[in-house]
């Protein structure tokens, strides 16, 4: 304890510096193609006003993914201590708090026209999610009851998920996205099922194809929409072609992050 502080260095705080560096470094890179791209496509962007802009906000949409890890991962050696020693019951009640605040309030907000007043911010947001794969991923492996339970919540979010944006788009006569919310109760209920129906099917198994693929999985990610830029310059995917359309595209991001990873450019494009 006499150590002085400055050469104090936590578990948790390396863990964190490890984690931020494996995602800052492929965002760094890849916002800038992504930038070049947009200038390429239209050279009257503002380009330097737009890099300014990624310290805070994606240039590509589906970058925003990163960016909420950055801000997941600076919480977690705060609440990360917290939700480890929490106990059973103390987990089910934020998880609880949680689907009302990021999915009830919101709903009824929505219905009834209104702001609410009640203050849940603190625990609304995608930590939820953090919170509740924890708490999917330490119970023990699903049996047929979990199995059962899982394909009846991923029923129930898709559902509600066609149904309620048919319902409400054809009563407002434009497209009624609500309801793709990441943090809609039906995306919560999906997730959820979705998460333990794959501990069935793939815990404790060897598949060589799917590890495969789930270790290219976050570079795939990350150069799928440059593919689809380049692909979207030549073909236009309607009615079913749009499933070959997608086969397509996974198959070339997943070969050019493979041969990205050959090159030794892995670490920076492709981690």
């Amino acid at each position: 304890w006499r150590q002085p502080i400055g050469q104090i260095r936590p578990a948790c705080f390396l863990q964190l510096k490890s984690r931020l560096i494996r995602l800052m470094l492929p965002l760094g890179a890849w916002s800038l193609i992504y930038l070049a791209i947009r200038a390429s496509i239209n050279p009257d962007i503002n380009w330097i006003r737009m890099a300014l802009g990624a310290f805070i906000a994606p240039l590509s949409y589906h970058l925003w993914f990163l960016y909420a890890l950055i801000g997941l991962y600076l919480c977690l050696p705060l609440v990360g201590p917290a939700i480890r020693s929490a106990s059973p019951r103390q987990l089910y009640y934020g998880l609880g708090l949680w689907v009302i605040a990021s999915g009830v309030i919101p709903a009824l907000e929505l219905v009834a026209g209104l702001k609410s007043p009640i203050e849940l911010s603190t625990v609304a947001g995608f930590m939820g999610y953090m919170v509740l794969g924890h708490v999917l991923a330490k119970i023990p492996r699903p049996d047929q009851k979990f199995t059962l339970a899982a394909v009846l919540l991923i029923i129930v979010g898709y559902a509600a998920t066609v149904f309620g944006t048919a319902f409400i788009t054809v009563q407002q006569g434009i497209f009624f996205e609500w309801f793709y919310g990441y943090l809609s109760p039906n995306v919560m209920l999906f997730s959820a099922g979705a998460f333990v129906l794959l501990r069935v099917a793939f815990e404790g198994r060897k598949h060589i194809l799917i590890s495969k693929f789930s270790d290219l999985s976050f570079g795939i990610y990350l150069c799928h929409v440059a593919v689809l830029m380049v692909a979207e310059t030549t073909l236009e995917a309607r009615g079913w072609w749009i499933i070959p359309y997608a086969v397509m595209t996974f198959m070339i991001s997943a070969t050019g992050v493979f041969f990205l990873r050959r090159i030794g450019a892995g670490r920076l494009l492709a981690p």
